[in-house]
């Protein structure tokens, strides 16, 4: 996986911890804007741009095959976060 996205270092726990807290922003305000509101944020075009810019990277490098396993490790990882614990 490239290191660096958008000049984003995604190897170092920062740069993964800015780019967790810019989505979970740009879903807020998804939120709000769903509601009806909308965003007060001069910030939030930037947002969703460099939203799209993520996404298209993270497509882009599916596409050419250079996450494959990271992919479905991190997958895997989600969902067995998300099921609940079945009793044995």
């Amino acid at each position: 996986m490239p290191k660096y996205v958008l000049g984003i270092d995604f190897g170092t726990l920062s740069g993964r911890a800015a780019v967790v807290a810019r989505t979970a922003r740009a879903i807020s305000l998804e939120r709000a804007v769903v509601l009806g509101e909308s965003p007060s944020e001069p910030e939030a075009d930037q947002l969703v741009e460099e939203l799209c810019e993520n996404l298209r990277a993270l497509l882009r490098d599916l596409i050419c095959g250079h996450l494959d396993a990271e992919v479905v490790w991190l997958a895997d990882e989600l969902l067995a976060e998300a099921l609940p614990a079945t009793s044995g």
